[in-house]
């Protein structure tokens, strides 16, 4: 399981804007299209029931929260308040393209892209 690249680097980028919150290649969802639990951040999960993603890497929330979580536990997306700001981690490039169609992917993606 697991498939996330340039952790390092986005782990730099993370601690320099002061996020608690690290990304992954390890663990994660699997090789298939899994379906997510979703912790509701409004207004980042306003409309969003569901959350399907495909081959991930995983997030470790830090002090911030566990928004989506595969059914065995591991954390696909992380939420961390900073300052004045917000940070949303994604460790899953396929929730933006190839699994866009599915669940409440779509309107999940309109709702970062307006956060």
């Amino acid at each position: 399981n697991g498939c996330w690249g340039n952790a390092e680097e986005l782990n730099a980028l993370l601690a320099a804007l002061g996020s608690t919150m690290t990304l992954s290649g390890e663990g994660g969802g699997p090789l298939a299209v899994t379906n997510l639990n979703i912790i509701s951040v409004p207004p980042i999960t306003d409309g969003v029931s569901s959350i399907a993603v495909y081959y991930t890497g995983s997030v470790d929330p830090g002090s911030g929260v566990a928004l989506g979580t595969i059914p065995d536990g591991d954390v696909v997306i992380g939420y961390e308040a900073i300052g004045s700001g917000s940070i949303v981690a994604v460790a899953d490039s396929s929730m933006f393209g190839y699994v866009l169609d599915q669940a409440d992917n779509e309107q999940f993606v309109l709702n970062l892209a307006s956060f």
